[in-house]
Formats: C-alpha cells, sequence, structure tokens
C-alpha cells in the first residue's frame, strides 16, 4: 500500500450494518466513499465519509446504465476495495462479477457460498448434511391446502427460497407467521407466484447470532450475540448483548463454513431455548449483520480485519473480545417499549426487568447504534428525527382530542366530501409517493372508474422511486398491485390542475401549502373523509407488512366512505335535473 491510507467504497443504506462499516474503516484512516445510498441515510452524517457518488444509478434489470457508471466511478477513484453491505447491492454484483471485477476489488462471497447462503432451501439442506440442528420443516408446492398441515405444527412460520430476486431487488419476500390454520389462507397470499413455501414449526426461544470472518473455510475470528428485545410479530432486534461462545455452536457455522470453503464475513442466526439450552439454525447471513455495531463495541473489528484479511493477507486476529457488553437501537427500542407494554401480561417484559437494563448504561458496557464519541453527528441526527417524532407526536394527539369533538369532526368530513364530490381531478400528495399516496391512487382510481381523473405525486426530490417491499405485499394482499408504481414529484402544475388535493399527515400538509398557498381552500386531510377517527393517517415508511396494511385499511375507508357519499350526490343531482326537467321543483328551487 506504500503507506497511503486505504481507499473504499461501501454500498447499502443500512445505519446500522452500513454506519457501522463506515466508522470501522474511517478509524483506521481509510479514505471512505459512499454510493448507491439513500439521501436520508444516517451514514452521511458520519464525519468519516469523504465522499457520496450520488450520480451511480441503482441497478435495474432492463437498463445496463448502472454498470458503464459503476465501472466508470470505479476506474476513475481505484479503490482498494468495494464493499456492498446488504442484499440490494450484493445480488447485482454477485451476478455481474466477472464483468465487474476486472475493474475493480469486490468484496464478493465465492459464487457456490452464495447461492447456498441466498437460498434457504439450499441452506437447510447443507445444514442437514452437516449435522446442524434445524427446526422441523417441510417444503410444500403451492398452491396448497389448508388442510394440508399438520394442526399441531400451529403456530408456523412461512419461508420464501429467498428474500430478494435479481429483477425485484426492492421487493423483499418476508418471512410469515401463521398463528392458525384459520389464517393461513390470508398468509399464503403473499406467496403467489412462487412455486414452493418453507413451512417450519415453531421453536420456543430467543434470538441469537454467531458471527465470524473466514478464509477459505477456515475461521478465524468468532461472537456470539443473544436479542435482549425482540419484536413479538418478528423482525430485527433492538437491544442485546455478547455471549461467550458454545462450542456446540462454533463448532456447527465452522463445519457450515469449511464445507462453502467460505471467505468473508457471515452471521449464523439461531434460536435458543434459554431454559434448556436446545437450537436450531434459523438462516444464513453471507453479509454483514444488523448487530455489527455491537461487535466493534466489543473489540471484534469484522469490516477491517476483512479488509486486511482480503487486501493484506493477515490471518491472525484478536480471539478475544468483550463478554456482556451492551448494544441499543434508539428508534427501534422505542417501538419495542410501546409493544411491550401493549402486550398481554404474560407476554410483557416487567418494569422491573426494564429497570435493571439501567446498569450496562450506568457502567458504561452499553453504547447506541447511532451514537458514538468519536462520530456524533449521525446519533444527534437520529436524536433530533426522534424529537420531531415526538412533537409531531404531541400535536397529533391535541388535534385527535379535538376531532373527538362531534361539531369539529363533523364540519371537517363536511368539507372533504363537498370537495371530492365536485372534483374532477383528484391529487393525493405525501412525501415520498412510495407508500401512502401511491396506494390511494389506485384505490381512488378503482372507485372513481371514468368519474374523476386520479393522480398522486410527493415532495421528497426524488424520482423513479419503487414502493418498499412491506408496501408492495401489503397492498397485494388487498388486491392492488404497485410493483410497477415510480414515485413523481409533486409541482405547481400538478397541484393548479387538481379540484382538491388530500395530504395524509401534518407534515404533508404544512410542506404543500408552504409550496402551494394558493391551494389552501381545496387541501384536505384525507382521513376527514371517514367521518371518525383520526383526520391523520401516518406513514408507515421503515414499518412492518402490518403496519403497511394498518395504514392502508385507514386509506381504504376514508376513500370507500369518501366515494360513497360522491356517488349518492351525483345521484341526487341527476335526479334534481330530471325532476327540474318535468317541471317539479328540484332541490334547489323554492
Amino acid at each position: 500500500m506504500s503507506g497511503r491510507a486505504p481507499k473504499v467504497l461501501i454500498l447499502g443504506k443500512e445505519d446500522r450494518a452500513f454506519l457501522a462499516v463506515v466508522r470501522s474503516f474511517g478509524r483506521q484512516g481509510a479514505r471512505v466513499h459512499l454510493a448507491w445510498t439513500p439521501p436520508d441515510s444516517l451514514a452521511r452524517h458520519s464525519k468519516y465519509v469523504a465522499r457520496v457518488h450520488d450520480d451511480v444509478p441503482p441497478h435495474s434489470p432492463h437498463d445496463d446504465a448502472w454498470k458503464g457508471a459503476f465501472v466508470a466511478l470505479c476506474e476513475r477513484e481505484r479503490f482498494d476495495l468495494v464493499i456492498p453491505t446488504n442484499d440490494a447491492t450484493i445480488i447485482p454484483l454477485q451476478t455481474h462479477r466477472a464483468e465487474l471485477e476486472p475493474h475493480a476489488r469486490l468484496y464478493l462471497i465465492p459464487d457456490e457460498a452464495f447461492e447456498i447462503a441466498f437460498d434457504k432451501g439450499r441452506t437447510y439442506a447443507l445444514a442437514e448434511s452437516v449435522g446442524v440442528p434445524l427446526p422441523t420443516q417441510q417444503v410444500l408446492s403451492l398452491p396448497i391446502a389448508p388442510d394440508a398441515i399438520d394442526p399441531s405444527w400451529y403456530p408456523l412460520v412461512l419461508k420464501p427460497q429467498a428474500s430478494f430476486t435479481l429483477d425485484d431487488l426492492q421487493h423483499k419476500h418476508f418471512v410469515r407467521k401463521v398463528k392458525g390454520s384459520e389464517d393461513l389462507a390470508e398468509q399464503l397470499a403473499f406467496f403467489a407466484g412462487e412455486r414452493e413455501v418453507i413451512v417450519q414449526r415453531h421453536f420456543h426461544g430467543t434470538g441469537a447470532g454467531v458471527e465470524l470472518l473466514a478464509v477459505d473455510g477456515e475461521v478465524l475470528v468468532a461472537l456470539s450475540h443473544l436479542r435482549i428485545h425482540e419484536r413479538r410479530k418478528g423482525g430485527a432486534d433492538s437491544y442485546r448483548t455478547t455471549l461467550p461462545l458454545r462450542p456446540d455452536m462454533l463448532d456447527a457455522a465452522a463445519r457450515m463454513v469449511q464445507a462453502l470453503r467460505y471467505t468473508g464475513v457471515v452471521m449464523f442466526e439461531l434460536k435458543v431455548n434459554l431454559e434448556t439450552g436446545e437450537w436450531v439454525l434459523i438462516e444464513i447471513n453471507g453479509r454483514f449483520w444488523a448487530s455489527l455495531p455491537l461487535c466493534l463495541h466489543a473489540g471484534a473489528d469484522f469490516p477491517w480485519w476483512l479488509y486486511q484479511a482480503l487486501v493484506e493477507g493477515r490471518r491472525d486476529f484478536p480471539r478475544d473480545y468483550r463478554v456482556g457488553v451492551y448494544c441499543r437501537n434508539w428508534g427501534r427500542d422505542l417501538v419495542w417499549l410501546k409493544e411491550n407494554f401493549q402486550a398481554p401480561a404474560a407476554e410483557r417484559v416487567p418494569l422491573g426487568a426494564l429497570l435493571r437494563e439501567i446498569g450496562p448504561m450506568l457502567r458504561g458496557r452499553e453504547s447506541s447504534d447511532t451514537f458514538v464519541l468519536d462520530d456524533p453527528r449521525p446519533g444527534l441526527e437520529d436524536l433530533r428525527r426522534l424529537g420531531v417524532r415526538a412533537v409531531h407526536r404531541v400535536r397529533r394527539g391535541v388535534r385527535q382530542r379535538l376531532e373527538r369533538v362531534p361539531a369539529v369532526r363533523r364540519a371537517q368530513a363536511a368539507r372533504a366530501h363537498a370537495a371530492l364530490a365536485k372534483a374532477q381531478r383528484v391529487l393525493f400528495v405525501c412525501k415520498g409517493n412510495i407508500c401512502r399516496s401511491p396506494f390511494a391512487e389506485a384505490w381512488a382510481r378503482r372507485l372513481a372508474g371514468d368519474g374523476a381523473e386520479v393522480s398522486s405525486a410527493g415532495y421528497h426530490p426524488k424520482r423513479n422511486r419503487p414502493c418498499p417491499a412491506e408496501g408492495v405485499d401489503a397492498a397485494a394482499g388487498m388486491g392492488v398491485d404497485l410493483g410497477a408504481h415510480r414515485s413523481r414529484i409533486v409541482d405547481e402544475a400538478m397541484v393548479r390542475a387538481a379540484d382538491v388535493v388530500f395530504t395524509f399527515d401534518q407534515e404533508n400538509r404544512r410542506t404543500v401549502l408552504a409550496r402551494f398557498p394558493f391551494a389552501r381552500q381545496r387541501t384536505f386531510w384525507i382521513g376527514a373523509l371517514a367521518e371518525e377517527g383520526t383526520v391523520e393517517i401516518g406513514d408507515p415508511f421503515g414499518g412492518t407488512v402490518d403496519d403497511f396494511r394498518r395504514t392502508y385499511d385507514a386509506i381504504r375507508r376514508a376513500l370507500d366512505a369518501g366515494f360513497a357519499r360522491r356517488g349518492t350526490t351525483a345521484r341526487r343531482a341527476a335526479a334534481g335535473t330530471d325532476s327540474s326537467a318535468a317541471g317539479v321543483p328540484g332541490p334547489s328551487e323554492s
């Protein structure tokens, strides 16, 4: 390296693993560049970022422009290593590695390891072949009848073969939890178009992980962690701690790594029954994992050690790490706390146990996913966003109390209904035009038929963004296809052309009225159409499929009520016209 600082290009968006990789290299003096990074990524606030390349278009299965721009960037900057950190950045590079590797050193795992690690069915087949414990499971061809599964298996989980495909990197295929046979058909609907589904019997346990760095199948570094706060409906944890390595878990992971001749970082996601000690493999993450900030806090610098192994040929790394340290994600933990206090008493973590969690913080053994002293700006920005959301919740609470006053609610509904009843051009505006307004547009177009021109847009300054995978899944469950939608940016011409503009939350309304003050008299809350409940429908972005489903159901109820009233108004107007033509006084005549 001739003594010069390493230069790396890091790709991704996730504010835990992605930010942790940025910090790992920055602390070693590396020049860190970013690409394929969304505008709202906290990593952009890091002092360790030297440059962000927004001129590289995202991968597209229909346009190779991304490939040319990526190659040009790599040849111009001559990075020592290019590191994709999430599935949406790994899969395109892995798929096109033969074309791209002549132009840059890419961190990609061996092709066979990729094919197995990113395919759950093949992962489980390998695990079984080397004696790694798995949940009781079967692979069923679709479609299947609700009675095809033994009733004793419930609750169970349905899993896709792969979370992402190259053709649709924005659409994640989620694991579905099924409580009973009565819920099976609804959850199977999310696997429409698939040939098979993996059915696993529920294993009672707590999430855990064994993280490794390996070269040619030899384990160089290993660490183990346990989830402390897990969302009841699944998803990433918000609070976790490091544990001593269990020899049986490490041995099982090592056998799989050796069988794959694996080179790179990998996390084996497990479930452990803390009462019996039994455990099973859930899946392999052949990439950096969400709990990576905990590893750095514990002294296991996986990103930098990966670089040293690949670029510098180093093989001797520290084997010890700090056990009993904790790491918390503030935003996700607030969601967990809310869900915990809303849970049934038997399933709730008691207040006393929560108060004891202050201990690690006071002893300096707890860190944050986003806030660190040597790079405080991402954490401060995270806090600012949490504060903004808190202020909005307070304002929303005041508004909701006012809306409980019948006269106030009736007046809001009457104005919104009157505006929709006479509108020929309806515009829905939310922040990004990727979550709420596209669904509202699709649902309203279904209700309006040829009776109105319906459109949607957002004010986030980024065009052609797809809907989040969670939103596509939730909409599909309601018979709406958002897979082809791409975002538009609202402009003055759109607003001037609209007879009525519907917004979803306070930020939407405030932004629209600030930019287009002439539209004040024709801008309304979409929620007012429902005539009951709050007028504000919050943004589900970043939430689960269930969060999107609840949001879309609120939009559907509002539009159903609005267009039903619109139809009644139209029929009355037609009846009045017919009466007048017959010489009978109409409703407006005295």
